[in-house]
This record gives C-alpha cells, sequence and structure tokens, in this order.
C-alpha cells in the first residue's frame, strides 16, 4: 500500500492530495456537533487542540467529505447543497490583509465592506443552494498579531466575519483552529480590550479537538512499519508488553496494544505513551509525534540504532525532549518545571556518587523521571518494573 503519510499537513496546499485519514470517534462527534449547532444557527466554530493532534488531517477530510471526493464523514449540512470554501492559513499578520488578498481586494476607501462584498459575491457564485466554508487554520497567528497591532481594528472585522456567519439568511460555516484558548491569546492587552476580546470570543462555538494518544500511536505506527529498517525478536517485544501492561502506567486495550506493541518497533509502549503525551504538552511551533518521527537531529529516531539498544526507550525521549524543548522546559512558564529540575539534580547526583556504570544508571534516572511526570496515578512501579 501506498504511504500517503506527511509529517505536516497544510490545508491549502494539500488540497488534492490523497492523504490517509481515520475517522475517529473523536472527529466524528464534531462533524456532528458542528452539523447541529449548524442547524440551531450557531456556525462559527474555535477548534481548539494540542500541536499534532490532528486538526488540518481533519478539516482536509471534512472538505473531501464535502466535495463527495471520499466519505470519511456524513455531511447533510443542507438539501442537495453546493459546496464551496475559502481557506487561510493563518501567519503573523493582519487577517484584514490576508482576507483582501485572498478576494483580489485593492480598493482603499470602504476597505473591509469591500472584503464582505466579494465574500458575498463568493458564496452567492458558489451555485445553487450554495454552502460556503470559511477556513481559518492557525488562527492563533493572526490572533498574536492582532493583540501587538491596531487591536480594535482587527478585532472588529473577526467579530464582523462571525456575525456575517452566524447570519442564518446566509448558509456560511466559520471555522477556525487554534492551540489554546481565545483569551490567552491577548494576555497583554489593557483591561478594556480584554473585555472586546472576551466579546469577539462569544461569536465563537469553542470545541474541543484532541484526539486520544491511541489514535496518534496508531496513525505513527503506520508510518513506522512502513520505513523500519532494523527488527527484533519477539522476546524483546513480548517483555517490553507484558511490562507495559503490568505497569498500568497508561491506558491501554489489551488486543490494540499487542497490534501497536509490533507496529511501533523500535519504540516501545512505555516511551511511545510518554513521548506522545509530552509533545502534546510542551509542543510548540507544530512540533507533534509525526515532525518527530521526521527529526534528524542526533537525538532523533533515525538516530537510533539497535546496537545501541533495543527500543528507542525513555532515557532516549528525555534526551529528545530536553535537546528539542530545552529553554520551555526550563522555563518557570512550565507547570512541570519543578519536576525537571529534580529530574536535572539527581543527574547531577549520580555523576558525583557513580564512577561505574554511570551510563546504566543515568538511564534510570530519566526513565524514573519521565515516568513520574506522565504516568498514570496508581501505577506500578516496582522493583519487577525497573
Amino acid at each position: 500500500m501506498r504511504n500517503n503519510y506527511t509529517p505536516s499537513v497544510n490545508i491549502i496546499r494539500d488540497t488534492d492530495r490523497e492523504v490517509t485519514y481515520i475517522p475517529t470517534p473523536n472527529a466524528k462527534r464534531t462533524v456532528s456537533q458542528i452539523i447541529d449547532d449548524f442547524r440551531n444557527g450557531v456556525r462559527s466554530f474555535n477548534l481548539i487542540g494540542s500541536y499534532g493532534t490532528g486538526k488540518s488531517s481533519f478539516l482536509l477530510a471534512l472538505e473531501q467529505s464535502l466535495r463527495g471526493k471520499r466519505p470519511y464523514f456524513n455531511v447533510p449540512f443542507i438539501k442537495d447543497q453546493t459546496f464551496g470554501t475559502l481557506k487561510l492559513v493563518g501567519s503573523y499578520e493582519s487577517i484584514i490583509e490576508s482576507f483582501a488578498s485572498q478576494l483580489g481586494v485593492t480598493a482603499t476607501e470602504d476597505f473591509t465592506e469591500n472584503i464582505f462584498t466579494e465574500l458575498i459575491s463568493l458564496y452567492k457564485s458558489v451555485g445553487k443552494n450554495p454552502l460556503l466554508f470559511i477556513v481559518i487554520d492557525e488562527f492563533g497567528k493572526f490572533l498574536e498579531y492582532a493583540a501587538q497591532n491596531k487591536p480594535e481594528r482587527e478585532l472588529y472585522f473577526i467579530q464582523q466575519l462571525a456575525e456575517l456567519a452566524n447570519d442564518t439568511k446566509y448558509n456560511l460555516v466559520l471555522i477556525t483552529t487554534i492551540h489554546q484558548s481565545f483569551e490567552s491569546y491577548g494576555f497583554s492587552l489593557s483591561d478594556s480590550q480584554r473585555q472586546e476580546w472576551t466579546k469577539v470570543k462569544g461569536r465563537f462555538r469553542d470545541v474541543t479537538f484532541n484526539e486520544p494518544v491511541e489514535q496518534l500511536l496508531y496513525l505513527a505506527s503506520e508510518h513506522i512499519a512502513s520505513v523500519r529498517k532494523s527488527e527484533t525478536t519477539y522476546d524483546n517485544l513480548d517483555t517490553a508488553l507484558n511490562l507495559f501492561i503490568k505497569s498500568k502506567a497508561f491506558n491501554y486495550n489489551e488486543g490494540f496494544s499487542k497490534e501497536l506493541n509490533l507496529k511501533i518497533y523500535p519504540l516501545d509502549l512505555l516511551s511511545a505513551n510518554t513521548l506522545t503525551l509530552a509533545l502534546q504538552r510542551y509542543g510548540q511551533n507544530e512540533r507533534s509525534l509525526f515532525s518527530f518521527l521526521e527529526s534528524t537531529d542526533h537525538t532523533s529516531f533515525a538516530h537510533h540504532t539497535s546496537l545501541q539498544d533495543p527500543f528507542y526507550n525513555l532515557a532516549n525521549v528525555y534526551d529528545y525532549l530536553h535537546f528539542n524543548f530545552y529553554s520551555y522546559l526550563t522555563s518557570r512558564f512550565n507547570n512541570d518545571f519543578a519536576a525537571w529540575a529534580s529530574i536535572k539534580s539527581s543527574l547531577e547526583i549520580v555523576e558525583r556518587e557513580f564512577a561505574e556504570d554511570l551510563a546504566a544508571y543515568t538511564k534510570l534516572i530519566k526513565a524514573i523521571g519521565l515516568i513520574n511526570v506522565f504516568a498514570a496515578s496508581g501505577a506500578i512501579l516496582d522493583k519487577a518494573f525497573w
């Protein structure tokens, strides 16, 4: 089977690309919620989810379903709908200027009015029974710009855009994606500006979009299995699986875990779950589990060989996170700052106290530290585990 994996999805660049997508229960619920709200007159949505949870892929799958290209979702918004779309990918610039560029608006007089006039013209040009989706991926970048540059002007445009979408005399749907709450992008604003920020946010329906870790791991395992160069023995795989199950450190389905255990090697299930949770928690600048798979630095998955260790284990995960997220992990903005500081302190003690087997002790400290941060409460981490 051809591998259609890509470490990142761009909703404009990849419009016509065949991207493998597995509709998850979470994604299906999201579509159902959007359809129900659309019928009730709520048509502006913020998809809120961590980095690497598949929001852009979801948007592409939804568009392909609406166009009738791939039946990922059942999408009966209106009867005999004719579908059209206007798509933007956020960047640190004015959202007003970006819309003007997309719609070909150049007139300086009545600038925003002309933008909305062109938007309505685009809607009417879609065809009989038009359904126009306005999709803004990486919306947070526009919000970051708005917070620093004429926030009143930028926010008022966003408010007008949402109000137009929510006008039920048109069949418009506005979907944006952000990585954190709408309000968090306006932390530097004055009190009065933050009040406006909150008012604009009220025009949108927030939809949480965080795929389960298991689903992300399954998607990643499909890629790993297709490119894997090294193999290990079934004894090693069985040992790793039994250790994972008995530890109860992470949620698991036994049948699913057995299948995943085979596909995701040289990651083991403990390191894979820890890594995915860490990247969801600390991920910045679109770093995710999938960009991890494409990383080429010295701590990366690509540089691991079975001659070093049978698995890309928890100590390897620690090294990758420490190298790629050092500035954030050592910042007091990190909620896990104390835990990471404790790991560092423990490593320094080990280096002073042990002259022999230092590498083994160091790996153990890194593994204990990560499990302490990410494992579920009640995990069985006894002597048999270590």
